[in-house]
């Protein structure tokens, strides 16, 4: 039996094939993926944060500063939008740009230097016998910082550590026959502990 299909139907139809032949099909209750007015401009800010990311730190400050930069050398003549937080969101998304916290200092150690210095201490290293090459390195003690984890009959609320601490310099040379006296730093040069000891009798 055929079926007649009313205006509105049709029209449903129709806008969700034009919908699909565009990609722009989404998952129900997603929101749909604006289409930057300017796209260049946002490939152009990727491109720069790109190159410079690995060697400054990068906020959302910075990347509109940036675009307002940029604008006028790609689109001579126009007037630009205001680069807005909403603005920013929208290119971050459309990169996957997300907000990290940096940890430890990996990122500031110059690997490529490093091994052509390794490579020349090595060179001079080997004119001398192990014995006569000496090594100094620190390292800290916090004497009064408690384990993380310990055993209970409950879950406890964790505590704020203690970082009280001394730093000792420990050196000997290569082959271990000899080691020097350790060097101890602390926050007193006269510890009130140490008060009727020979602090040169301690072997630091």
């Amino acid at each position: 039996m055929q079926k007649n299909l009313a205006q509105s139907t049709i029209s449903k139809i129709l806008k969700r094939s034009s919908e699909l032949l565009e990609g722009e099909l989404l998952h129900p209750g997603q929101k749909r993926r604006r289409i930057p007015t300017y796209p260049g401009l946002h490939d152009a800010l990727y491109v720069w944060m790109k190159a410079i990311e690995n060697h400054t730190t990068i906020t959302g400050n910075i990347l509109k500063a940036k675009a307002a930069q940029l604008f006028p050398r790609l689109y001579p003549g126009d007037t630009p939008s205001k680069f807005s937080e909403g603005w920013l969101t929208g290119w971050k998304e459309q990169y996957g740009v997300k907000e990290y916290k940096s940890h430890g200092e990996s990122g500031s150690a110059p690997i490529t230097e490093a091994q052509l210095q390794m490579q020349e201490i090595r060179a001079v290293l080997s004119e001398y016998e192990l014995c006569d090459i000496y090594n100094g390195d620190e390292t800290a003690y916090y004497w009064r910082m408690q384990p993380d984890h310990g055993l209970a009959t409950h879950q406890l609320a964790g505590k704020k550590k203690d970082k009280a601490r001394i730093t000792v310099m420990v050196t000997s040379n290569g082959d271990g026959s000899e080691r020097e006296h350790l060097w101890i730093i602390g926050s007193a040069k006269h510890p009130r502990c140490f008060k009727n000891v020979d602090v040169h009798s301690l072997g630091c």
